[in-house]
């Protein structure tokens, strides 16, 4: 039995050791870009040094940014947690459809999505024209609109998934004793979805915090775009530290969610009626649905198919996607 118990104590301290310097060598790829930053300061490679960058725009780049991440953190966790009860709790005609369209935007990169939409709301473009617009579809609220059409699926996700987990006998029960549809968001579901809707929000405001596809295309200075900027000049330190700024209280953020102990919710397969909406209520959900699907979703197809067709018109040769797709 001592044999036993000693040759466990090696095998896990053995295990131990090797996770140890597992860990240790991750933290050392993790931290070569910072150490790529610390050199680039005091060498930078390129032969033309890109100008100096005053500390007064790069703290009005900072502001830029996080405003940035929690406009686009707060509308895109507010409609995805509407979307997601509408498709668990709701009785909406078409709401499955609908909820399927609202989550294409998952598979279109925002970079892409930008693009589609800059030149759809271009002057001289689809619905530039339409809507009688004279400047171009760029800037601030321009890369706002965008990541939130990017990002909304996420919170939808991980909310629905929260709600699909609520006990629907408490849910039930609460309606036998004449409690509201928000007593119960309130007492009942607002308890198990805190928590995803939390992690929702910090996942996309390090998204947008660490987009740079959407905001170039978009021309939104932000700290991304003046990054690639001072990519080979001094200023690339400075920039980097203001990132990691930005991001260190998302990933402690998400590091306390983890070390809170989390309740466990019972889980039961009973099913629950759904909830009959207002006539306002479904106009502003079919709404809302309609404006995520058209600019996430159908726009993107049409804009896409246009391209392609413009291609084949002109005979150009269009790049192999086999490889793309064995990579991808």
């Amino acid at each position: 039995m001592r044999q036993y118990e000693a040759a466990n104590t090696n095998q896990t301290r053995s295990f131990n050791l090797a996770w140890k310097v597992l860990v240790g060598l991750l933290s050392l790829f993790v931290l070569l870009p910072l150490l790529g930053i610390w050199v680039a300061r005091l060498q930078p490679l390129a032969l033309i040094e890109p100008p100096p960058v005053e500390w007064t725009r790069l703290g009005a780049l900072f502001m830029k940014t996080i405003a940035l991440a929690g406009i686009v953190g707060i509308s895109s966790c507010g409609l995805g947690t509407w979307f997601a009860w509408l498709d668990s709790r709701a009785r909406l005609p078409g709401r499955a459809l609908l909820s399927m369209m609202v989550l294409a935007p998952l598979a279109i990169p925002s970079y892409v999505l930008a693009a589609i939409l800059r030149e759809s709301f271009a002057p001289r473009g689809i619905l530039g024209e339409f809507f009688g617009r004279t400047e171009a579809f760029t800037g601030f609220w321009a890369s706002a609109c965008v990541l939130t059409l990017t990002c909304t699926p996420y919170a939808h996700l991980l909310v629905a998934s929260a709600l699909s987990r609520s006990p629907a006998q408490e849910e039930k029960a609460a309606r036998l004793l004449g409690a509201s549809t928000l007593d119960i968001l309130r007492i009942i579901q607002w308890p198990r979805i805190k928590g995803p809707l939390m992690y929702a929000f910090l996942l996309i405001t390090l998204y947008v915090v660490s987009d740079f596809g959407a905001v170039a295309v978009l021309d939104c200075d932000v700290l991304t775009w003046e990054l690639y900027n001072q990519r080979n000049g001094r200023a690339v330190f400075s920039i980097g530290f203001l990132l990691l700024l930005a991001v260190a209280p998302l990933i402690a953020g998400v590091r306390w969610l983890r070390a809170e102990e989390a309740k466990e919710f019972g889980v039961d397969y009973m099913r629950l009626s759904r909830e009959e909406l207002s006539p306002l209520s479904a106009t502003v959900s079919y709404g809302l649905y309609a404006l995520v699907a058209l600019f996430g979703a159908v726009l993107p197809i049409l804009v896409l198919a246009q391209w392609i067709a413009n291609g084949l018109q002109m005979d150009l040769e269009f790049a192999p996607i086999g490889p793309a797709i064995i990579s991808s």
